[in-house]
């Protein structure tokens, strides 16, 4: 799967690359820091349906790949 472009509620872009469900954080990739960082989902611009679908189709993400 391909990472999903995003925005934090500042209005900084990235790419979600994978979420943690143990610690509940998002690892996402900085391009203007050419970084990754795990972020906290509140700081997404997204309303909670769209987290909700974005947490799930990461964890399938992560068991597809173990």
């Amino acid at each position: 799967m391909k990472n999903r472009k995003v925005k934090t509620t500042k209005g900084t872009p990235m790419e979600v690359e994978s979420y943690d469900s143990n610690i509940k954080m998002f690892y996402c990739f900085v391009p203007h820091l050419d970084m990754t960082l795990t972020i906290h989902p509140s700081a997404l611009d997204l309303n909670e349906k769209e987290l909700d679908i974005l947490k799930m189709e990461m964890t399938q993400n992560e068991q597809k790949n173990n």
